[in-house]
């Protein structure tokens, strides 16, 4: 029962990364690509890997301390595809 696993004992590079990381000096400047390419972000920023790390631990603690007194965690969609709010056409009733 349950998720087949594998639990590899070495793990081989095959190919090299042809990407340049952006210099130390430079940074990552450009607002669309820290937000477009996170991991990059994470890579480069110490201080937003910080903030995430934070940010997950908080999530997860909360996420237990309601779970350990039986509250149900639920999703919902964020992007619903029936138009509503301000892009939503009027109707007649």
């Amino acid at each position: 029962k349950g998720e087949l696993s594998i639990f590899p004992k070495e793990v081989k590079l095959l190919t090299a990364c042809l990407h340049m990381l952006p210099k130390d000096h430079q940074g990552l400047k450009d607002q669309e690509v820290r937000f477009r390419k996170r991991y990059l972000d994470l890579m480069i920023n110490d201080d937003v890997r910080n903030t995430f790390y934070t940010r997950s631990k908080i999530v997860n603690f909360i996420r237990h301390y309601l779970d350990s007194r039986g509250f149900l965690e639920v999703e919902t969609p964020m992007m619903n595809m029936i138009p509503g709010g301000a892009t939503a056409k009027p109707f007649v009733t």
